[in-house]
């Protein structure tokens, strides 16, 4: 790891921008508000809008759904789920600078989704292009360049922890003896055989 960095990697969630937009619905009854569209260039054939959120606004988003026959697969559970409506909406967003994007797009109601709403790579290219290039170059001109953890260039704040270069070994552990049951045991392990024959000679007498 290099010296001067710290807290290498950023989390997922500070991109977040990048790919996720409010939006609004416009129906005959009044904008509808989108928390979260997730602008996804790997939905390479549609949009989708969950099923739930179709649901809890059913009033307002009926008028607008049609009944269809389909599947999807869903790349992150790696199943195929169906498809039996899609929702013709006009949905507008609104990018860094304040301009609106609108369009016609349709989305197929998707049964289990974690996003209320998927802008696919068709919508975004013939619709968002604009928007999409908007919302990447927000996030790359935040976290382009050296990361706020990077300590290279700090210079006047940083000082050495210590004065010297620390003991390898603290004084109180080198001054402390270290508990053991059969210290005269060990001993016999870390002398030589002749050392520890003169020893043992030396104090035969005292033991009999």
């Amino acid at each position: 790891m290099r010296e001067e960095l710290f807290l290498a990697n950023l989390s997922p969630d500070a991109f977040v921008s990048a790919v996720h937009r409010e939006g609004t619905i416009n129906t005959d009854m009044g904008p509808l508000k989108v928390s979260g569209a997730l602008f996804d260039s790997s939905a390479l054939s549609a949009s989708y809008i969950a099923k739930s959120f179709f649901d809890s606004n059913r009033a307002q988003l009926e008028p607008y759904a049609r009944p269809v026959r389909g599947f999807v697969k869903l790349a992150a559970k790696e199943s195929v789920v169906a498809i039996s409506h899609s929702l013709l909406l006009n949905v507008t967003f609104v990018d860094g600078s304040g301009k609106n994007h609108s369009a016609k797009v349709e989305f197929f109601v998707l049964p289990e989704s974690n996003n209320i709403m998927v802008v696919g790579l068709p919508a975004i290219v013939m619709h968002f292009g604009t928007l999409f290039m908007d919302m990447l170059n927000g996030a790359m001109r935040e976290y382009t360049g050296e990361p706020l953890h990077n300590l290279t260039n700090v210079t006047d704040d940083l000082r050495q922890p210590w004065s010297r270069p620390p003991d390898i070994e603290a004084p109180e552990d080198s001054a402390t003896e270290h508990p053991c049951i059969f210290t005269n045991v060990l001993n016999f392990l870390e002398i030589t055989p002749e050392e520890a024959r003169k020893e043992y000679f030396d104090q035969l007498e005292t033991h009999l």
